[in-house]
């Protein structure tokens, strides 16, 4: 396997298992989000019941938010391992290729491997 193959398996493992999950103060709420900040799951438990529908919706959003700020975090630092980056020395996607250029490479892996 070569390091470009390499490189996008482990990418693709990433994104593939990737999910960071986070719970309100009291665990009235969990909210867990996937690569590209997407909502994989809220639960709302009964600790929920003082709550009004404002609070409710602000504390998802809160959650969500919180939750898609740690996943980018997780990303960098697991893309900058990936691709060799000092994630210390700024942003570990100046020296990454562009989303057009890691598909290229997905698709390819994914020819040469069958």
């Amino acid at each position: 396997m070569t390091e470009p193959q390499r490189q996008m398996r482990l990418m693709q493992e990433l994104f593939d298992t990737v999910r960071v999950e986070k719970f309100s103060e009291d665990y009235a709420a969990r909210v867990t989000v996937a690569p590209g900040g997407g909502i994989d799951d809220i639960v709302i438990t009964g600790r929920i019941s003082g709550y009004t529908g404002a609070e409710v919706g602000q504390l998802v959003f809160e959650l969500l938010k919180a939750a898609r700020a740690e996943l980018n975090a997780v990303l960098a630092e697991r893309t900058a391992e990936v691709f060799g980056a000092d994630a210390s020395a700024g942003s570990p996607f100046e020296s990454m290729p562009g989303i057009d250029e890691l598909q290229r490479r997905i698709r390819e892996a994914q020819e040469e491997a069958r």
